[in-house]
């Protein structure tokens, strides 16, 4: 079973876009070190993680590894425009590893994927984080009739996350899976199509 192990942080900062972002953890942790998370940049020996070797020579970040990427930011945040393009190109160059992009912005992601998307990457998942018990969520196909790697992760103090697999070309039927709230292991049970409609 693999396990996801590692993130990846090409940008820090980020714009409050909802209810959720109240108590945003980035927030709480830049103020506890006189930072503000509102100051948007480009992490710099951050940026390039993925293709960072060590002293011998092989990649710090392992093939076979799965990686979070933006867990201080959001990987669709507009004002990272100008570094997704590097961003992409550095997934592109690790085709070995698989990404999860975060975002609270699936609005963005058609107009933002790589011009060479295609039908999508094996190795790009997106989370789409939804922000209560129930909610009526509906992941958008980034090109129109191509299905999409895209889990709705639900924000829960004290309950379960709940990650919903949806148009997953891999996994027939779609599946939901829950993830303890300690623990990255997930378990995984056919996703009934009225739970996401």
């Amino acid at each position: 079973m693999s396990f996801l192990h590692d993130i990846w942080n090409p940008w820090h900062g980020c714009v409050k876009c909802s209810e959720g972002c109240q108590n945003c953890y980035m927030y709480f942790l830049d103020r506890m070190r006189d930072q503000n998370g509102a100051e948007i940049y480009k992490t710099k020996s951050g940026f390039s993680y993925p293709l960072q070797k060590d002293r011998t020579g092989h990649y710090k970040i392992q093939s076979g590894e799965q990686i979070r990427v933006c867990m201080t930011s959001d990987f669709f945040l507009e004002e990272a425009d100008p570094w997704r393009a590097e961003a992409w190109d550095i997934m592109r160059q690790r085709s070995d590893v698989v990404f999860f992009l975060l975002t609270k912005r699936p609005q963005r992601v058609r107009e933002c994927l790589p011009p060479d998307w295609g039908s999508g990457w094996d190795n790009i998942f997106f989370n789409v984080t939804c922000e209560k018990d129930v909610v009526p969520f509906r992941c958008p196909s980034p090109a129109a009739g191509t299905p999409v790697p895209a889990a709705a992760v639900c924000e829960q103090e004290k309950h379960h996350i709940a990650a919903l697999a949806h148009d997953v070309p891999r996994l027939s039927p779609p599946r939901v899976g829950f993830f303890q709230k300690k623990s990255e292991v997930m378990q995984t049970r056919i996703c009934s199509p009225l739970w996401i409609l």
